[in-house]
């Protein structure tokens, strides 16, 4: 298997398949767990730290989220290439 040595413009677009999955489902999951997170804490009568509990629980929830988006982007081709892990037999 050859080793090529990646440009800018072969790199772009993985980077930018990652941030986009990324900010968008991470944005819909993050709101969604720290909404939730939010009412709960308001509910049991904490209103003050509903704010920051949510935004903790949103920062929380885009964890996962990257982790598969990254996950995905990893089995994509890209203009006929794919990312692949090698090992590297010289360590």
């Amino acid at each position: 298997m050859d080793k090529l040595e990646i440009s800018w413009s072969q790199s772009m677009p993985v980077w930018w398949s990652f941030f986009w999955r990324a900010t968008v489902f991470g944005a819909v999951a993050g709101a969604i767990l720290g909404g939730i997170g939010g009412v709960i804490v308001a509910l049991i009568g904490k209103p003050e730290l509903a704010a920051t509990i949510g935004g903790v629980a949103g920062y929380i929830a885009a964890i996962p989220v990257s982790i598969y988006c990254m996950k995905h982007i990893l089995n994509k081709s890209f203009k006929g290439y794919s990312l692949r892990f090698v090992k590297d037999e010289s360590m």
